[in-house]
């Protein structure tokens, strides 16, 4: 049984749960994954630790890619993630 190592953005972290569970009920191998902020799991992979899988921002991997964290051209855009902007009662709305 192979353990994939994952590195993934918070953000993702529900729907990379649930992808991982599949996943290992359908193939028998392990997932670990580490959930974290972008900054964090980037400052990871420069002190050396290693990951079989990057799951960040399309910016962060943009960045790693030219630095040589992952073979070049390996990456591939799977999902988008929305980001929502509320105001408290009474409160200006922003202007966005």
């Amino acid at each position: 049984m192979t353990t994939l190592t994952v590195f993934c953005a918070r953000s993702m972290t529900q729907a990379v749960n649930r992808l991982a569970g599949d996943f290992m009920r359908e193939s028998g191998h392990r997932v670990d994954i580490t959930f974290g902020p972008v900054g964090t799991l980037q400052a990871k992979l420069t002190a050396g630790e290693t990951a079989d899988v990057l799951v960040l921002g399309a910016p962060a991997m943009a960045a790693m890619e030219t630095q040589g964290c992952f073979v070049a051209g390996t990456r591939t855009d799977v999902a988008r993630v929305s980001i929502g902007i509320a105001a408290r009662e009474g409160a200006s709305a922003p202007d966005v």
